[in-house]
């Protein structure tokens, strides 16, 4: 689906205008555009980023593949970014799954891509249609609502999957289960996957809180600081996470093991009234 959204000063809303009419909205100053591309084949989604927008092709292939860890590409007049948004609903107890989210964004345009699902977009979009004035100034204040919806999902997921590894802790000391360990070792390399999304995701936010690049006025620094605050609290929580998780680890082995030991002694003393009993 490619689904539009243009406003002019007035922040009076059309959607879905045809594309004669959203090229002639992109070439006025006056007006801003938001394309949001999702569950859409290649084909019909390359031809909208080349023909009414004309990216680059390296940008419109690098959107179109989902393989890329967060970065950003100053294109001049246009920025691209590579996102990693997390779903909240998943089950944390099978994997941390994230998805890539691709934002193209200049002084009068955002384009949202995604391969399928809306990865918190249709949210940000229903928010601006209830009420205009989030739409702010251009369309980078859009941009920080996105950021910032997903560094709320982040945190959302991390305080999950916090409670999931104290009801796990909780069972190790009580009934320590063989299947525990999978579970336990799951958890550890889905914590460490997310690290790795996290890092450079912040990075990405500290060089837009920076300034690095003049498409982002001066104004809206301090959003994006804020996002970049979020991110580094999350990285920050994720290292948590990760020595919680360790130390269930060790718990359970310690458990097991004073278990195998008693269990042993046990054995060791049936032996040896069994033997004495025998002579």
């Amino acid at each position: 689906m490619i689904e539009n959204m243009v406003w002019g000063p007035e922040q009076e809303i059309h959607l879905d205008m045809p594309q004669e009419e959203l090229k002639a909205a992109l070439s006025d100053k006056n007006h801003f555009v938001w394309v949001n591309i999702h569950d859409e084949p290649v084909v019909s989604s390359r031809k909208m980023l080349m023909d009414v927008f004309n990216f680059h092709p390296l940008a419109i292939e690098d959107a179109l593949e989902e393989t890329h860890v967060p970065r950003i590409d100053d294109w001049g007049e246009y920025l691209y970014l590579v996102l990693r948004i997390i779903d909240p609903m998943q089950d944390f107890n099978e994997a941390f799954k994230t998805r890539e989210l691709d934002v193209f964004i200049s002084n009068n345009y955002i384009v949202t891509h995604q391969e399928k699902g809306d990865l918190g977009i249709e949210k940000i979009w229903q928010l601006v249609l209830r009420n205009p004035q989030h739409l702010g100034s251009t369309p980078i204040h859009l941009l920080y609502l996105i950021l910032d919806n997903a560094a709320d999902e982040f945190i959302l997921s991390a305080e999950k999957i916090d409670l999931i590894l104290n009801d796990l802790e909780d069972q190790v000391f009580h009934n320590p289960d063989p299947d525990m360990l999978e579970v336990i070792s799951n958890m550890k390399q889905g914590l460490m996957n997310l690290r790795q999304v996290i890092a450079p995701q912040r990075e990405v936010l500290n060089k837009m809180a920076r300034g690095d690049y003049l498409i982002l006025e001066q104004s809206s620094r301090v959003y994006f600081r804020d996002v970049y605050d979020h991110f580094h609290r999350l990285y920050e929580l994720i290292d948590n996470l990760r020595d919680l998780t360790s130390s269930t680890l060790e718990i359970y082995l310690s458990v097991v093991n004073n278990k195998m030991s008693n269990v042993m002694k046990t054995l060791t003393i049936i032996t040896t009234l069994l033997c004495r009993s025998y002579f």
